[in-house]
């Protein structure tokens, strides 16, 4: 029997008019996540992400005593709501006991506060301050907070320090991120949950005052949310702000802005929000810090802190995940990591030099180890003397991660080179999805280990900055510029 060209075409209609209702009939069958979970369901919930961060956890992994404060918050959970509780609820609690993992980049959405605290907190040695939305106090006669609803801040900030890792929880700025989530900070110290709140305020010494709030439901939010954009964006108060790092290219506008920028006495950038695995700025900047850099410079004779020979690629960092059954091979290609037996021999040995350093190996839980390169061009022939570089400042957080985060870590031993801000978090690794069935909440736990050329890990270890000093979201070159001459 033949096939016309007419027939051959119905049938492939046909097929995909079959595909699309099958897919219709899948959608309109799956239930939203539910609010409410029995207790059954709870248990269920609760085994599922267990099982789970056995599975992909290299935190886990490496670290079983907290894989079992972990389990052992889980369990506690589990006895405690023998009735059933909301997704809300659950929430919160997946995000306490994971904090007993000690993940410093492990995320969980949607984390949803009924009401959030509607002013903004700064601390100056031990105080708070109290601020509007401008940055002003609410309050110029009493610009201190030393209550909330009538509990001391001490009492709002340990609650607060509950659902964040033992190893973050000095931090303020993430204090600050659960301060603001009013809601389930009460439900954790176990007061109402009223539409008003009652701060009270202090000059820190007799004047005191308090203040009532209305409060607002607002939407979800999720943990730890990162802050993308996907160009550079030179700003007008002369600080260049760079957050998407896959995106700067080095025959870019922007690359030859910086090349002029970076002549002058001061060049700042902004990477507290930078983000992607594109090592170019990296490179970049290596090129005129990395180094000693000298005035005269004949035939690209430098000597490079990242590279033994300055015309080849050198590995700078090593990495392997957490073994599994579903894991592809190829799973750190996205990173730009080359597997070990993929290396070329020179490869090799720097990545078995690099792993040779590592301390905790336990190797039958991970994969075999891969590498990744920093790609070096030849520096030009330089017969004039060349301008010496001015002085670089880094403005660096905890939102910093990935391909930036490397740029921090390196930067701290660059000469004329000045990191500023708060620490990051060692957020350089790959991070497996875990999606709970019935309720919905996502959760995602750190599935790699990395280290750098000397075996030293930057997996959840943060790179402390040269001045510690929490910046606005606004900065202002003369601040930048004043906070280095201090």
């Amino acid at each position: 029997m033949k096939f016309g060209h007419q027939t051959i075409i119905n049938g492939f209609g046909l097929i995909m008019l079959i595909s699309c209702i099958q897919l219709t009939i899948i959608a309109i069958k799956s239930e939203p996540p539910k609010q409410q979970l029995s207790y059954s369901e709870v248990r269920h919930e609760l085994q599922t992400l267990r099982q789970h961060v056995t599975q992909f956890s290299a935190v886990a992994a490496q670290n079983p005593a907290q894989f079992d404060a972990f389990s052992r918050q889980l369990e506690l959970i589990d006895a405690q709501h023998r009735n059933g509780m909301s997704t809300k609820i659950l929430a919160s609690q997946i995000a306490k006991a994971l904090a007993y993992l000690d993940d410093a980049s492990a995320t969980i959405s949607p984390i949803s506060s009924r009401f959030t605290l509607p002013i903004n907190l700064r601390t100056i040695d031990s105080d708070w301050l109290a601020l509007d939305e401008q940055g002003n106090p609410i309050d110029t006669d009493a610009a201190f907070l030393t209550h909330i609803d009538g509990l001391p801040i001490s009492r709002w900030v340990t609650a607060s320090q509950q659902f964040l890792p033992p190893s973050l929880r000095e931090r303020t700025s993430l204090q600050i991120q659960w301060l603001k989530r009013l809601s389930v900070l009460r439900a954790e110290i176990g007061i109402e949950d009223k539409p008003q709140v009652r701060l009270t305020l202090s000059d820190k010494g007799e004047l005191t005052t308090q203040v009532i709030l209305s409060l607002t439901p607002e939407t979800p939010m999720i943990l730890q949310a990162r802050r993308e954009q996907d160009n550079f964006e030179n700003s007008p108060l002369g600080i260049i702000n760079v957050n998407n790092l896959n995106a700067f290219e080095p025959n870019s506008p922007l690359a030859n802005n910086l090349r002029r920028a970076i002549l002058s006495p001061i060049t700042i950038l902004d990477l507290r929000y930078g983000y992607g695995d594109s090592d170019s700025l990296l490179s970049f900047l290596n090129h005129y810090y990395g180094y000693q850099y000298q005035a005269y410079q004949p035939y690209g004779h430098q000597t490079d802190l990242l590279s033994p020979d300055w015309q080849t690629s050198s590995i700078y960092a090593v990495a392997r995940y957490k073994r599994h059954a579903n894991i592809r091979a190829d799973y750190l290609q996205s990173m730009h990591y080359t597997p070990y037996d993929q290396l070329s021999n020179q490869a090799q040995l720097e990545l078995q030099q690099a792993t040779n350093l590592v301390t905790n190996r336990d190797d039958k839980l991970f994969s075999q180890w891969h590498g990744k390169r920093l790609a070096i061009a030849p520096a030009p022939a330089m017969i004039l003397p060349q301008p010496t570089p001015g002085k670089l400042v880094l403005i660096i957080g905890p939102q910093c991660k990935h391909a930036c985060q490397w740029i921090a870590h390196f930067a701290k031993g660059w000469p004329n080179t000045v990191l500023i801000g708060e620490a990051t978090l060692g957020n350089v690794d790959k991070h497996q999805r875990i999606k709970l069935p019935v309720s919905g909440i996502n959760v995602r736990v750190t599935s790699t280990q990395v280290f750098d050329a000397m075996g030293q890990q930057l997996s959840g270890v943060g790179t402390q900055p040269d001045i510690e000093q929490p910046l606005e979201e606004t900065v202002y070159w003369k601040g930048i510029a004043e906070l280095i001459q201090m």
